[in-house]
């Protein structure tokens, strides 16, 4: 029973258990099929003869592109026109979605970059959804996230991306950038030598269906 995380597309969604469950045990979902764009908790209560015997909780997140976060979550820089840069993540989430807007007590934030060194070294985040909004991503971003296996990219054109973004953790046989289909030309033309070396020459960069 995972975390899950899918962009809003109007229809309902729902996490589900993997397996088979044993024999006379039934399993009922609460906070399921959800449908608008935001952060749900979805309780699943395993039953046997009537009684509880187990409940277990998962985190399913829907992706609008104007995915807003809290200020807790990140710390940021302010340019001259008051657009962030994510410097820090400060959750232990294992499912990350890079917000369009950062809320901040009465102000709102929208968010353009992500900058050197703001998620490296960090061990929780297994999969990263970087949306269209991110416009740079600084130097060693990512960089020594052992747990990081899945990068989706939303932007049908490369950011400006810095050099080895995802240095130490790319080498993992099971890590995968995703990207929306028809933009491989776009990402696999970045020039950092460490992208080509290790994303392009590897095959780990690879379309997303229609």
């Amino acid at each position: 029973f995972n975390d899950q995380a899918v962009l809003y597309d109007g229809e309902a969604h729902s996490i589900q258990i993997e397996g088979d469950l044993p024999e006379g045990v039934i399993v009922t979902y609460t906070n399921n099929n959800q449908t608008e764009a935001g952060d749900y908790t979805v309780l699943a209560t395993f039953k046997k003869n009537d009684e509880i015997v187990a409940e277990l909780e998962a985190t399913l997140l829907i992706i609008g592109e104007d995915y807003i976060s809290d200020s807790t979550n990140y710390t940021y820089t302010l340019d001259e026109n008051n657009q962030a840069t994510i410097t820090g993540y400060l959750g232990n989430d294992t499912i990350v979605c890079l917000p369009a807007i950062i809320n901040d007590g009465d102000m709102s934030y929208e968010v353009i970059g992500i900058s050197d060194y703001a998620f490296s070294n960090n061990s929780a985040i297994e999969t990263v959804h970087i949306l269209s909004n991110i416009e740079t991503i600084g130097y060693e971003a990512f960089y020594n996230c052992m747990s990081l296996k899945t990068v989706i990219f939303y932007a049908k054109e490369a950011s400006n991306i810095g050099s080895d973004i995802f240095g130490n953790t790319w080498n993992q046989e099971d890590f995968i950038i995703y990207i929306p289909n028809g933009s491989y030309d776009s990402y696999a033309a970045i020039s950092d030598n460490y992208w080509q070396e290790h994303v392009v020459s590897t095959g780990k960069l690879q379309e997303l269906a229609e």
